[in-house]
């Protein structure tokens, strides 16, 4: 079990090695967020399924001689002690690993467990963190704010307004999903500073996570991320996925409402400026936030893709067609890991339970002559130092045949 996990580790990390070289070429410049946003989500699938199909590649190991494998050689005839010790290199070289090759592995997959567990108590407790936050101080958004929402979620196709809840903690607008509906909670700062045009914006923004279901991608990331803690490339296409998320829902907006990009641009800006603070709580791990203020990079290149808007291509279906098609395959390796080839010396043919040496013990009865001490050759002699010089046959080999002949005939 210990090998097996190790091995769909390491067959992971190298799905996300190969993904993560696609998304970094689809992220460079800011210019196909949506492509990025959708190779992101293709990571983070490939990461989470199941592994179904081994595909064997790699070298098996030699395994160690344990306790077990040395009481068996003391029992052993005299025929397969001769034939084990003519392997002393194989059982050397095994047992020179010392403890870390006998529980290095073990040790490694504890840590896997560990850490995860770590991250999942780390988010409990910022969540209930942030919900002590907002006991008391959040409450439903004034009914001309819930009129307001009602025409922005028709105007961007949602069936269903999510719920609108307005609160004077000092926050970030978000999107967070309360496992019955998604929910949108707007700063009471924001309410009474911001002009109703603004207000509008920064609403239609929220609502366009909502559109694009961000609230639920929230959890597949953090799900990827509490698994495969330490792969670093499940960290930073997080980031990339929430940075992509955001200039998505800003082309959203503007596309939809027709609306200046400039003015968008300062409303957003203005909106930060009301809630940017050092107090500002953190959001739990799945919320979709606006900007803190604590990466000021990266909203100066949202901001300069907002006021360099170009309206987005439409894509033909055929073209969607094979974009499509090309994410299922990519998606498709998620099912794959990396599995030790079977050795081509196994003795017995796979589920038919024939021996593939149909030799007796008279057979391997050697000797270090091949002649006894009046000169006659023994019989099978020739034989047995066929076998004893043959170099694909494990340690153990000759063991397992002789105990599963049948005793010898009588001559």
């Amino acid at each position: 079990m210990t090998d097996l996990a190790l091995q769909i580790a390491g067959s992971k990390l190298a799905i996300s090695i190969v993904l993560g070289g696609a998304v970094w070429l689809a992220a460079r410049g800011n210019e196909r967020p949506r492509l990025c946003h959708a190779l992101c989500l293709t990571l983070f699938a490939a990461l989470l399924v199941p592994p179904l199909i081994g595909l064997p590649v790699l070298q098996p190991e030699p395994s160690a001689a344990g306790p077990a494998d040395v009481a068996s050689r003391d029992a052993a005839p005299p025929v397969a002690a001769a034939i084990g010790d003519a392997q002393p290199a194989a059982v050397g070289g095994a047992v020179d690993g010392g403890w870390l090759a006998a529980y290095g592995g073990s040790g490694l997959v504890l840590l896997w467990l560990v850490g995860a567990v770590v991250i999942l108590g780390w988010t409990v407790a910022r969540t209930r963190s942030f919900r002590r936050s907002l006991r008391g101080a959040s409450r439903e958004a004034p009914a001309q704010l819930q009129r307001m929402a009602g025409e922005i979620a028709r105007s961007l196709g949602l069936a269903k307004v999510p719920t609108i809840r307005t609160t004077d903690a000092v926050v970030s607008p978000m999107v967070y999903w309360g496992g019955d509906t998604a929910r949108v909670l707007i700063p009471s700062a924001l309410v009474e500073g911001l002009s109703r045009t603004e207000l509008r914006y920064i609403v239609a923004h929220e609502l366009a996570h909502v559109r694009r279901r961000d609230h639920l991608v929230r959890w597949i990331e953090w799900l990827a991320c509490t698994v495969f803690w330490w792969n670093p490339i499940a960290w930073w296409t997080r980031r990339r996925l929430r940075a992509a998320g955001e200039i998505c829902c800003d082309a959203l907006v503007v596309n939809t409402f027709g609306c200046a990009p400039r003015d968008y641009a300062r409303s957003l800006v203005r909106a930060l400026d009301l809630v940017r603070t050092e107090r500002t709580s953190r959001p739990p791990p799945f919320a979709s936030a606006a900007h803190s203020g604590r990466r000021t990079r990266h909203l100066e290149k949202r901001l300069r893709m907002i006021i360099t808007n170009r309206p987005a291509g439409t894509r033909s279906p055929a073209l969607r067609t094979v974009l499509r098609g090309g994410l299922v395959v990519l998606l498709a390796f998620g099912f794959v890991y990396c599995s030790e080839r079977t050795s081509p010396t196994a003795v017995e043919v796979s589920g038919s339970g024939t021996p593939l040496l149909n030799l007796t013990t008279a057979d391997l009865e050697v000797s270090a002559d091949p002649h006894d001490d009046s000169g006659s050759t023994r019989p099978g002699a020739s034989r047995g130092a066929t076998i004893l010089s043959s170099q694909w046959l494990p340690p153990g080999t000759i063991e397992r045949v002789l105990v599963d002949q049948p005793p010898p005939r009588a001559r």
